[in-house]
């Protein structure tokens, strides 16, 4: 899988990754946020953020949630979501200088037996990867995926098209998309050619396992949903 990679623009140093409606609700108690701060990469530009990586520091945040503040001379690893067409809008607003490609290694979500992948289990059969509000029907499921289950994403999806069992390839989902039963899924892991920057298998198993396990699954989804009354909820698709 790839992305591409450049430097924050001067003008967007200090400014958060978000939407300003959901930054403002995930603020840390005291952190004032203006709206003109707010970038809103997915919502505005319909750009993915993989990971941002620290000029101070050199270290690698993966999968930088909606409050990530960009910091001098940060480099952004970036995609467009599947099916949007502003990365030229992000590229020539948020990001400055030569855009290079970078490849990326991708791990597995989606649970196996005997070597053979079963891809999405029934329990995220016709869920949202996204909220309540990127649901095409009100009878599908809304997972919340980067809030609810922390420390995942979901990168790259092969898909089951056709009866004849045709595949096909779907890059950078959005929150939109609608999980189906048998799809596989992948998520990033780490740079290319880059170990040092490669997140182990088991750690990334074991988080895997609150989304995939139906137990674990189940025990998440009641954790996170009554530790936020009144806030966004995951929900379950309701069928029959």
């Amino acid at each position: 899988l790839s992305a591409w990679t450049a430097q924050v623009s001067v003008d967007h140093v200090g400014k958060y990754l978000g939407d300003f409606s959901y930054v403002k609700d995930r603020r840390q108690e005291g952190m004032q946020v203006a709206e003109e701060n707010c970038i809103g990469v997915q919502a505005r530009y319909g750009v993915q953020v993989v990971a941002i990586q620290r000029s101070r520091n050199d270290d690698i945040v993966w999968f930088p949630e909606v409050t990530t503040c960009l910091e001098w001379n940060d480099k952004i690893y970036y995609a467009a979501i599947h099916g949007h067409h502003r990365l030229a809008d992000f590229e020539r607003e948020v990001v400055r200088g030569d855009r290079t490609l970078a490849t990326l290694n991708v791990v597995e979500l989606t649970p196996t037996s005997c070597g053979f992948a079963l891809g999405v289990p029934r329990h995220l059969h016709d869920c949202a990867i996204g909220g309540t509000g990127d649901r095409s029907s009100d009878r599908q499921g809304a997972l919340y995926l980067r809030n609810a289950f922390r420390g995942l994403a979901i990168h790259l999806i092969k898909k089951l098209d056709g009866p004849d069992g045709s595949e096909s390839w779907v890059r950078f989902p959005g929150p939109k998309h609608i999980l189906q039963e048998g799809e596989r899924l992948f998520m990033v892991c780490g740079l290319h050619g880059r170990p040092e920057t490669q997140e182990s298998k088991p750690k990334i198993e074991q988080v895997a396992s609150r989304l995939m396990d139906p137990v674990k699954f189940s025990e998440t989804v009641d954790s996170f949903n009554s530790s936020r009354p009144g806030g966004p909820q995951v929900r379950l698709p309701t069928h029959g």
